[in-house]
């Protein structure tokens, strides 16, 4: 399977699901993925083997547009 950054995995030896944030490649053969999820009003991460990572399919009206999620603001200039 192809791991994509951004996108929602679930461990499936203990459930953790979240959105892939970073990959690690070791030297060793030992590939892990750090799931991240907001839990508690905190954002927990967790890293896990890459060969226990099963993909999410979101339901449609979970699934969120791309770009800007609203305008930036434009800043402010200041005057001497």
């Amino acid at each position: 399977m192809k791991l994509e950054l951004g996108k929602v995995y679930r461990d499936s030896v203990h459930g953790w699901e979240g959105i892939a944030t970073s990959r690690t490649e070791f030297l060793t053969g030992c590939d892990r993925v750090c799931l991240e999820r907001m839990q508690d009003g905190e954002i927990k991460e967790s890293y896990f083997d890459v060969t226990r990572i099963e993909g999410v399919e979101l339901p449609p009206e979970q699934k969120k547009p791309g770009g800007p999620g609203r305008a930036v603001p434009k800043p402010k200039v200041m005057s001497r």
